[in-house]
Order: structure tokens, then sequence, then C-alpha cells
């Protein structure tokens, strides 16, 4: 296997790395005069009536003190789950797990990490909630009722050569609003489960309802309206489209374009407030954003919104799905470096620039890329707080390991800190230079080892040359691979050395042997305490797909093997991996002490 063989496989390799009801009850009490009641009943009477006035008034007082929308912080957000191929035209959430339609496949469940296909019928839209292991979707103009049990459908109306129907959403258990099309004219309208039955509400598109409100949100002449349905009362939130409103009715989101370019906002029920919660920018020499968020929707467990959104200026980019999830809580500066670089390693350039006061266009770049980072100190003055972090950073394929200390300079702005300036302050480098593998700390130089210098019985073949390496926190030990470059049909494998600086010794480490082809490896990664080491290699078969072992860095052994997956990067002691599943990727969490999975 050549290197221009290699190149080839790494740059196919590239291609594939890269969110109930109300708890409010209404009180009545009814008094009914009786001829003859005692005096004690009656003091028993305003007793309770006291205390359903004072129920009544702290109640009041609690929901007022609702958290207003331009209050909520942004905690986190990250594009976790990916389509490489095929076009979503539909997603839900019910009760934390994700119903995604694409088109020409089928309607899918996103279940531990993986899709899981649920129907082969394909959804133009779904319904925002469920009753009983039921959902709504619409296809084509008509809409059916879909039993996740029975994995049956059951046509509740059909189109018509007047009338087509879309987007669903319940108002009861046995009746629920649409969209109805006639020509150009959208109506909502409310249809009876059971008998197809159907009356006009209201002129408009995209209804989401709040039951304990009776309300309902709609889109209608590109603004978003709250209409009572009680009354007919309607009051204009603000202009969008693509409304939905949060779990317990106090908040809408929907998408907004201003300045030419489309966001993410949120709004209280009351229109008291409003917040922008992506960060699109106008791209260079262009007249529309670098991103296309398409809707927004929101989880059933609490505040998470889910976001489908596009790059608009790249070819052949997949649809990702974002969370993006909201607190009321504070967010710390140390929070906010770890957040922003995480969003860089993951390419959410629009969640990392919102959290710097003067972002750039550009953010990111495939090689030398990040790997991991932990803090290293934080110190707070008054409004200001500087944050230093260690980041690491590799290159695919490449020997080239690099340790960099910034130093982020955040101001604070009401209850969050934006990043205001960044820069490296000091970084050592491994890599390897005319056959040497070298180590530069700041001025000092100093060459570590040769190719000559390894011992021959860790070297199986003539072709071979050092790939992938990286010193450990303390700067005792290099680890490094040999990877062999064999002839076809002949198979190569990768060998992983440790080198001690302190005695000059090599020893075995760890080897992939090649079964059903050529091992490569791609890189190596190091977690922030030193323990553990991910070796990210691919199998040269026809799937090419990548795979990741997970390895004790004191004893070598094998902790994981995860097949079709790639290193993301490091949070702490926990490896963020994308697993590969079809055409789609998705992200999830890995904690090699407790031995656990948890996908995002």
């Amino acid at each position: 296997m050549d290197a221009e063989k290699i190149e080839k496989h790494l740059h196919e390799l590239k291609k594939q790395i890269y969110v109930d009801d109300s708890f409010k009850h209404q009180l009545r009490i009814q008094f009914v005069k009786k001829p003859k009641s005692s005096i004690w009943k009656k003091m028993w009477l305003t007793g309770v009536a006291c205390a359903v006035l004072l129920f009544g008034l702290l109640f009041n007082s609690f929901q007022t003190s609702k958290t207003k929308a331009s209050a909520l912080n942004i905690m986190n957000s990250i594009s976790f789950f990916d389509v490489g191929s095929g076009e979503i035209t539909a997603y839900a959430e019910y009760n934390g797990q994700l119903l995604v339609s694409i088109k020409k496949k089928g309607i899918y469940r996103y279940v531990n990490g993986g899709l899981a296909k649920i129907t082969s019928e394909t959804a133009d839209t779904l319904s925002q909630g469920q009753f009983d292991d039921h959902f709504l979707f619409s296809h084509k103009g008509e809409i059916y009722l879909f039993d996740l049990k029975s994995r049956k459908k059951t046509a509740v109306i059909r189109s018509s050569s007047n009338y087509n129907y879309s987007n669903p959403e319940w108002k009861t258990d046995s009746s629920f609003f649409a969209v109805r099309k006639e020509r150009n004219e959208l109506k909502i309208v409310e249809i009876d489960l059971k008998s197809g039955a159907e009356k006009i509400v209201v002129t408009g598109d995209h209804p989401s309802f709040i039951k304990k409100e009776q309300k309902l949100v709609l889109e209608r002449q590109g603004k978003i309206i709250v209409r009572n349905i009680s009354n007919g009362n309607e009051k204009i939130v603000d202009d969008g489209k693509n409304p939905s409103v949060s779990p317990d009715g106090s908040y809408i989101s929907y998408v907004k374009k201003t300045d030419k370019v489309k966001n993410v906002w949120i709004s209280d029920l009351n229109m008291d407030t409003k917040k922008k919660v992506t960060m699109n920018l106008l791209a260079r020499e262009k007249k529309q954003g670098q991103y296309e968020y398409l809707s927004s929707i929101w989880s059933t467990s609490g505040l998470d919104l889910y976001v489908l959104k596009k790059y608009k200026n790249e070819e052949n980019q997949p649809l990702k799905i974002m969370k993006v999830s909201l607190s009321a809580k504070e967010i710390s500066p140390e929070a906010t470096v770890e957040r922003y670089l995480q969003a860089l390693i993951v390419r959410d350039d629009d969640y990392a620039k919102s959290m710097m006061e003067h972002p750039p266009e550009f953010l990111t770049y495939s090689n030398p890329h990040q790997t991991g980072f932990q803090i290293l100190n934080v110190k707070k003055e008054k409004d200001v707080a500087i944050v230093r972090a260690e980041v690491y950073w590799t290159y695919t394929a490449n020997p080239y390991d690099k340790k960099s200390i910034y130093e982020f300079k955040l101001m604070k702005k009401a209850d969050h800190y934006l990043i205001k300036e960044v820069k490296e302050i000091a970084n050592r480098e491994l890599t390897e230079i005319d056959g040497n593998v070298q180590y530069v700390n700041g001025e000092s130089k100093e060459n570590l080892f040769s190719l000559k210098d390894v011992p021959k019985e860790f070297i199986q073949t003539k072709n071979i040359r050092i790939s992938s390496l990286l010193m450990d926190h303390d700067e005792r030990t290099v680890i490094f691979c040999l990877q062999e470059m064999r002839e076809e049909p002949e198979k190569s494998a990768v060998t992983l050395l440790q080198f001690n600086r302190k005695d000059k010794s090599f020893r075995l480490f760890s080897q992939l042997n090649p079964e059903e082809g050529s091992i490569v490896v791609e890189q190596l990664s190091l977690d922030s305490t030193g323990q553990y080491i991910a070796v990210d290699y691919f199998v040269e078969t026809k799937s090419f797909n990548p795979n990741v072992r997970l390895l004790d860095v004191k004893t070598g052994k094998e902790i994981r093997d995860f097949r079709n997956s790639h290193t993301v990067f490091w949070q702490g002691e926990q490896l963020v991996l994308e697993k590969r599943s079809g055409d789609q990727s998705m992200l999830f969490l890995y904690d090699p002490r407790l031995k656990t999975k948890k996908y995002y």
C-alpha cells in the first residue's frame, strides 16, 4: 500500500468526518346557603375561602415570576445529528426521542445513537405531540394517524380536487388542528379524529396549540400571531415563520429574517421580551447568511430546542439537527470558554461566534485540528474574567502533536460573558523533521529519536514510516505509530511504541494487526488526565469506515473498540465520538472510567 493510496483514502475519510399538560388548575368553590348553618360551619367556609384566595395570590405570583425569554441563556448548543444523504422532510420530539422523516426512505426513531425505522411511509409534516402512542402526520395532502405499537397507519382525512391538508397539531385526544389549502388560500381547521368532520378556525399556517391557555400560535403573511380561540382576539408576536410553542406554553420559537440573514428567535407568550438564540452572520461578499435555519421544535422534557440547519455556501453539506439548551442560570466564564472550544471542534461556528464580541467570518479549518482541552485557571475582577486553557492539537495521519496554552479575556454582559480577546501565550510541539522526532518547547529544541534508532525487533518490513504521535502530559514519554506500507496483496499493520525520554528506551505499547484489510492510523489523542488514549484508524476495505480503539496509557490494554466511529474530542476524561450509521452520523459520549455510553 503506497503513500499515494493512503492519501487517497485519507481524503475519502475526511469527507466522512466531518432539545403534558400544565400544572395550572382552576379552583371553583360554590357556597350554598342553608337556613340553619352553624357559626362554626361559617367560620370553616370563611377559612377555606381565605386559603383559596391566598393560594390564588401565591399561584399568580409564581406565574408572573416566570423567566423572561430575554433572560434565558444558551447553556450549550451542539450539532449532534447529520443526514449525509437524503432530505429531512419533517421531525418531531416525543418524550426525549426524536422522530425523523427522510424523503423516499421512511420515518425513523432516533434511539441509542442510531435510527430505528418505524415505517416506510414518509411525512411532509409531523404532529408535535402524541396521545397513547399515536402521532399524526401528513403526506401528499392527506393526514394519517400512526400507531407506534401496531406500526399501522389509518387515514383520517383525504385530499380532494379542492383541498390539501398538512401540519396536524393535537387539540385533544379526539380532535386536532390542521392546515387546509385551497388554491393559494391557507385555512387552519379543527378536525374530529373519528368522523373527519371539520370546521374552519382561522386563516393561517403552522398552528401550535397551547392547551392551558386555549390559544393558538400561527403564522400569517410573515407574522407570528397568538389567537385566543375562545373569543377570537389576536396579537402579533413578531415577524417570522414556523412557530413552535414550549411544553409549558411560556415561550414561542420561530425563524426570523433580519439584515438579510435568518436566525432562530424565542419570545415570551405575552410578547414582553424576545431573544435571538442562533448566530448567523452575513457571508463575506455574499448577500445571504452562512447558514439556513429551516425550523425549530421544543423538547417535551424542558427548555431544549431542536433546530434544523444547513450550510448555504457549501455544496454537498449534510443537513444537521442542532440541540440548543436554554436556562435561566448565569453562565460562568470557564463554561463559556469550554462551550466555545467545543463549538470550534464540532464546527458549530454559529454557536462559537455567539460567544465572541467581534467574531471573524471563518473560525475552523481541517488541519491541524483540536482533539481536546482543559481549563487551567480562572481569574475574575468585577466584570472582567481571564481564563487560561490548554488545547491539544494533531494533524491527520502525520507525526504532529501540539499543546497550546491560550488566555481568554471575557467581559460580562448582563448575565453572560463574551470573549473579547484570545491569545496564545505558550506552546509545545512534537513533530518529525527530516526523519528526526523533535520536541520544541518555546526556544528549546530537542531531537528525541529517529526511525533508525527504533530496535529492529519492532520493524517487520522495509517500507515503514513514523505517523501519528503524541507526548504525555508529564513530558516523559512519547507514544508513536510505526505505519507499515506493504505492497498488495500483503496487508499493512501498525505498531504503537513508547519512547522513554530519560533512558532513551523503546517498548511495545500496542499493535493493530490487519484482518480484513490494511490498517492506517489517522490520529492519536489523549484525555486531560493522561490515563486514556484514543487511536483513530481505518481498515482498507470497500466500506472504508473509521474506527476508534481506546487504550489504557499505563498498560496499553484495550478498553473498548468502537466500529464505524470517529473521535471528535476529549471532554475532560470523557470521549465525544461521532458514530456513522448508513448515510447518517450522530454524536455520543463515552466515559472510560464507568464504561458508560450516552447519546445526545
